[in-house]
């Protein structure tokens, strides 16, 4: 046995045991779905932290005989840097580690060897991918997973991705369906919680019977995301089941919104959080990063011309950065948190 640790992005992070043999099945799933392409000689740069998901590929290039190049701390212009001179053919990354490099002003001059590159830990959204994609090709693979089963519940290949918003088909050795909130499968379309079961899950949370038991119920691990299935078996997330927020009674996914900021110019990350409000019940606060020039109120002009009027938030509020997980997830709960504690002590002017 071994024990992995959740990210955290939703409370404390959970000791997840995890067995010799779903280790086998991760590396297995990995080397057939994932990176087949992998071979002996060949250079993965780890710019992600390995105790987290890029850790997930140490084993499978092992096996091939790839080199490991580990960066202990991400730079994007160290990481372009790296890249070019090691000439790595692959790489994983989390999304805002591609925004990064894309804003870096040195990318359009980089002569990189990258042939794959993996992505995931967290939501991206459609502008980011198509902006990469035109970047560095149609070379981008991602994987949708968690701790409790090891980046491997689905992937989107390559040629997969004119689906927008997809997280891709269940891996080989994944089941993967939608439950409604009596554990009953959902047809195609209809919104749910993404369920799992295979032999690459986690055997139980350490030491919390309870939270197992609640995770594995007629033996599917109940994710916590909430997401739909395509009549093709494309699964689309829509947000984590926690962060769902409801203001003058409709319910408002905040992915979703993030996803339609994050097409504007200059916006490099984005968090959707719901405070509370007397009239609204919670009102939609959206928090941003980006560049020096970010056009504040065009981005609330932006918003108002591509959301519907109780998706859009009632304040846009620029830091220099988000918080984040040490997995490089954008932590809502933080942010929410902070805004909170805020509003209960208002700084006087």
């Amino acid at each position: 046995l071994r024990l992995g640790y959740t990210g955290g992005t939703t409370g404390k992070a959970k000791a997840v045991t995890l067995t010799t043999r779903s280790d086998l099945v991760e590396t297995t799933a990995f080397l057939t779905d994932l990176v087949p392409e992998l071979q002996k000689g060949d250079t993965f740069l780890h710019a992600a932290p390995i105790a987290h998901a890029s850790g997930a590929f140490f084993l499978p290039s092992l096996v091939r005989g790839v080199h490991s190049l580990v960066m202990t701390k991400f730079d994007a212009g160290e990481f372009l840097s790296l890249a070019e001179s090691s000439r790595a053919e692959f790489t994983f990354l989390v999304p805002t580690m591609i925004a990064m490099i894309l804003e870096d002003p040195r990318i359009d001059q980089a002569d990189l060897a990258l042939r794959r590159i993996a992505y995931g830990a967290a939501s991206i959204s459609p502008s980011l991918i198509q902006r990469a994609e035109r970047r560095f090709g149609r070379c981008f693979v991602q994987c949708y997973g968690q701790a409790e089963s090891p980046m491997v519940i689905t992937c989107l290949q390559p040629e997969d991705h004119d689906r927008i918003g997809s997280c891709g088909r269940p891996f080989s050795v994944a089941e993967v369906a939608i439950f409604d909130e009596n554990d009953q499968p959902l047809p195609p379309g209809e919104r749910g919680e993404i369920v799992c079961r295979g032999p690459q899950t986690m055997a139980y949370y350490w030491n919390r019977p309870e939270q197992t038991a609640e995770a594995f119920r007629n033996g599917w691990l109940h994710t916590g995301d909430i997401g739909t299935m395509d009549e093709a078996g494309f699964f689309y997330i829509v947000d984590r089941k926690n962060d769902l927020l409801i203001s003058g009674g409709y319910n408002v996914y905040p992915r979703e919104v993030e996803d339609v900021l994050a097409g504007f110019p200059g916006v490099v990350e984005v968090a959707v959080v719901g405070l509370p409000d007397e009239y609204w019940g919670e009102r939609v606060v959206a928090v941003v990063a980006g560049s020096a020039d970010l056009d504040r109120e065009g981005l609330m002009q932006y918003a108002r011309d591509h959301l519907a009027s109780f998706k859009r938030p009632k304040e846009i509020l620029v830091w220099p950065e988000l918080p984040k997980s040490a997995a490089n997830k954008i932590l809502r709960r933080t942010v929410r948190e902070s805004l909170t504690a805020q509003m209960a002590n208002p700084v006087s002017g």
